[in-house]
Order: structure tokens, then sequence, then C-alpha cells
């Protein structure tokens, strides 16, 4: 009889065994059909709820870091699209830097099947790291752990941590917001509360981030400066750089010379290259107290940034050499080292000097050609002329006017007199009705 009282205590132990575990897998079914339904559908607007809850989960301050700062001077630097393009790349590594730190102190740096499970689980359960992370794999993707990238997924992960006042998420978020991205709204106030939230908890990606945003537009610029300072401060050679170009920059209100320097000094010395040659032009130019260059420290800093392979930094030392220093042989060997890059200025420049000083018009002609081609007017005119007289190259009539017109068209005076005088001559008429038969 105990024996058998002992069968049915143990059946009825099995039967609500069975049972908890039948409503633990339903109440997982559940969170998991919520959570993909969360994640895939159109990207949620949650910047009510952020908006409530953000101030209450990070200590978010009126203001950014104490401004201790000058006034400014014209700004100098690469073209639009290369300035753009650096600033991508910029962002883009900071974010990849904050990635690497946060995902190594958290040792979930290797995905495979039972860690996307035990992330899961922990995000689903409330853990904001790992909610982060979670948003992270979404957005990355990993097919073999069934992972397909996901970006509204990863939104919405990064969004659940950001709540919680995960400072990397919050960054993230902010981008998302800032942008209008995967079917988000876009709020650039919300960008900005997240980003000073973040920010306000000491994180350089974040301070560095806001910092451009404010510094964007004219009203806050002051604002961007004090987040580029407190990123400096950390050593991010990101936000020296950002400052130096503020402080270098034709507004007068920011323009402060030494501050441009002290600032893209701190990044040159980091190493970052267009700090080194933005270092060097500044010490090129006028400088005070004097009004003269520092030739000697825009010697140094074009070097630094050309052994990194800067090709405006070699072509800068030509000049450097055949202005100040007055050594053709080594503005010679800058030149070369930027024309063989393909940089056309360079390549005029050295057909130049082995034209006219050294006497190698037949190298002289190829490099004015490689220029030419690019649509270098004044190396389409030189070229033209060694056609014209048979200088270097086998007179050629049909060939002069070709680049004569050329140039002509790029609006260069020379050429266009030159192709006048031979249409006056009818030399130009000639090569012309040569041409067509």
């Amino acid at each position: 009889q105990n024996e058998r009282q002992n069968e049915r205590q143990n059946e009825r132990q099995n039967e609500r065994q069975n049972e908890n575990q039948r409503q633990n897998e339903r109440k997982r079914s559940e969170r998991e059909s919520e959570s993909e339904r969360r994640g895939e559908g159109v990207g949620r607007d949650c910047s009510v709820e952020l908006d409530m809850r953000l101030s209450g989960a990070c200590p978010v301050q009126e203001e950014g870091p104490p401004l201790s700062g000058g006034s400014g001077g014209e700004g100098e630097g690469d073209t639009v699209a290369a300035e753009v393009e650096a600033e991508a790349e910029a962002e883009a590594e900071a974010e990849a830097e904050a990635e690497a730190e946060v995902m190594a102190g958290t040792g979930l740096g290797v995905c495979c099947a039972a860690l996307c499970a035990e992330v899961r689980g922990r995000a689903e359960a409330g853990d904001a790291e790992a909610q982060y992370v979670l948003g992270r794999l979404w957005k990355h993707g990993n097919a073999d752990v069934g992972m397909p990238r996901n970006l509204r997924k990863a939104a919405y992960w990064y969004s659940e941590a950001a709540m919680q006042g995960h400072p990397l998420a919050q960054t993230k978020l902010a981008s998302i917001y800032q942008y209008g991205k995967v079917g988000y709204g876009r709020d650039v106030a919300l960008a900005k509360q997240l980003l000073e939230a973040a920010a306000n908890q000491g994180l350089t990606l974040a301070q560095f981030k806001l910092g451009k945003l404010c510094a964007a537009r004219r009203e806050s610029i002051e604002e961007g400066i004090r987040w580029y300072k407190a990123a400096a401060g950390r050593g991010d050679y990101r936000s020296q750089f950002n400052l130096a170009k503020l402080y270098s920059s034709g507004i007068s209100r920011v323009h402060d010379h030494e501050q441009a320097l002290h600032y893209y000094r701190l990044a040159a010395e980091q190493g970052f290259v267009k700090a080194q040659y933005n270092l060097a032009k500044l010490y090129s130019h006028s400088y005070p107290p004097d009004g003269k260059p520092n030739v000697y420290e825009a010697i140094k800093w074009y070097m630094r940034s050309g052994e990194q392979g800067f090709v405006k930094a070699n072509y800068n030392l030509g000049i450097m050499y055949i202005k100040f220093v007055k050594d053709d042989d080594k503005a010679q060997h800058y030149f070369r080292l930027a024309a063989e890059r393909n940089f056309a200025k360079a390549q005029f420049n050295l057909g130049w000097m082995l034209h006219r000083l050294h006497k190698n018009k037949t190298e002289a002609a190829e490099w004015y050609r490689q220029a030419a081609v690019q649509g270098h007017v004044v190396a389409q005119t030189s070229l033209a002329r060694l056609y014209r007289v048979g200088d270097g190259v086998e007179k050629d009539l049909r060939e002069a006017v070709r680049w004569y017109r050329q140039a002509a068209l790029g609006g260069y005076l020379k050429a266009q007199v030159m192709l006048g005088n031979l249409y006056l001559t009818g030399d130009a008429v000639e090569a012309e009705a040569e041409e067509a038969a």
C-alpha cells in the first residue's frame, strides 16, 4: 500500500512538472511572438515613451562640460566631398571602437547558436547589456545561427536597452532618429536628448556625435565646441580634429589660430593623417606673431602625412622645397611621389621641372600628357606647344590643335589666344582638314 501511495504521489508530481513546463513553453512562445511582432513590424515610434523615461534613467544635465575657448580664422582643408568622406570614415571608426570595447567587456564576441539563445533569453528578461548585444547581432546578422540581418529588430532592441540607460544603445538609437532610419520618424530633438543622456554618462562616442550635431548649426556651435572638448579631453582625435577645423574656420566668433594649432597638433601626434596635413598647411601660411610661415614645422608635418601615403602632402612638400628651401632636387622627388599616385598638379609640376630645368623634354611630355588627360588646362597647353614645335615629341599640328582646344574650352586664356593665332595663320584650319580627310 505504501508503494502504491508513493507511485501515485510521483505521478502527480510528474504531472505538475509537465504542466509547469508546458506553461513555461507557452509563455516563452508568446514572448518570442511579441518580440518578433515588435521587431519585424513598422518601426514603432517610442519617442513619447523615451521622453518620459530618459530623464529618470540617465543623469541628463542641463548643460554640457564648461566652455573654455576662443574665437576663429579662415578655414582651409580639402574639398567638400573629401571632408564628408573623412567625417563618415571617422564616425564609422569611432562606432566600431566603441562597439568592440563593449563586446570585449561582455565576453560575447563569438556568436554561436547557444550563445545567441542565451543573449535572447537575458534580453527578454530585461538585461540591458543583453538587449544591446541582441540589437547588434540583428544589425550585423548571422545566417549560421538563424539571425539574418534585420535593422528593425536591431532598432527595437536598441530602444529597449536605451530606455534602461545603456549609453551605446542610446547612441545607436540617436542615429536612427537623427536620420529617420528603418521606419522610425525623423526626430532630431529626440536624437539630441539620447546623445546627451549617453554623453553625460561619459561615452566618448556620444560626446563626439553630440558635438558634431550641435556644431552643424551656427546657433549651437558653442555647445558643439563644449562637447567636442569633452571628448577631446579623453584623447578622441576625431573631436580634436573637428575642434581645430572649427577654430580655423571663417566663423568669426569661434576663430582662434592658436586653438586650431593646439587641437590639430593633439590629433596629429596620434597619427591622424588629415590632422598632420592641416597642421602643416597652417604652419606653411602666415603665422603669428611675425606673420611669416613656420617652414620647419610645415615640412615636418607634411613629411609625416606624406609617409602615410597622403598624396597632397607630398605635392605640398614639393612646393615648400621650391618656394622656401630652394632645393630643386628634393622638390622634384616629392612631386614625383605625388605624380606617381596620379595627382595632376604634381604631374604638371614634375613635367615643368623636367622640361625647363633638366631639358628632359621626352619625359616631360609624358607627365604633361598624364595631367592633361585629367583636365589640367596648363598641362594641356604645355603639351600642345610641344606638339606644335616638335619639342620632345614628333611635330603634329592636329594634336596641338586638339590640346589647345581642350584647354581653351576649359577657360584657359593663354590656350584661347594660341588657338586663335593658329586659326589666323591657317594652321588650325589645315590641321582640321587633314583630320577630316
